[in-house]
């Protein structure tokens, strides 16, 4: 079993915004749109939550902490009370999986060796080609 402080998630904005009006919809509560429902939530964690949460990356990453502040956030603006489920609608990443470099994504490019010629006829060579 994996460290929990090690773990992070991961959510798009896209699959938190359609979350949170799933829950809403079984609360008999309109609909966010998804630009509104985003900018509420930049607001709301630039004043509470400093630096913490990046809205404009593909992916939200969160820890364990990062989604207890998520979650209280979501029950204060949208009147969702998710009660520590959010996890469950994440993708589980750990950070040792992060830090492993695949060894064909090494290899994929090879190094390719300029010339180091410097003189004014090889830089026209290069520019016009050889005549």
């Amino acid at each position: 079993m994996a460290d929990a402080a090690q773990d992070r998630w991961a959510i798009t904005p896209v699959a938190l915004s359609e979350l949170i009006n799933k829950k809403r919809k079984q609360l008999n509560r309109t609909p966010v749109d998804h630009a509104t429902m985003m900018t509420h939530l930049v607001l709301r964690s630039n004043v509470t939550h400093p630096n913490l949460f990046d809205f404009e990356a593909p992916e939200l990453r969160m820890n364990a902490k990062d989604i207890l502040c998520m979650e209280t956030m979501l029950d204060d603006l949208f009147g969702v009370c998710l009660d520590k489920t959010l996890a469950n609608h994440c993708e589980l990443q750990s950070i040792a999986q992060d830090k492993v470099i695949p060894l064909s994504a090494a290899k994929k490019a090879p190094i390719q060796l300029v010339s180091q010629r410097r003189g004014l006829v090889s830089k026209l060579t290069r520019m016009f080609g050889r005549l």
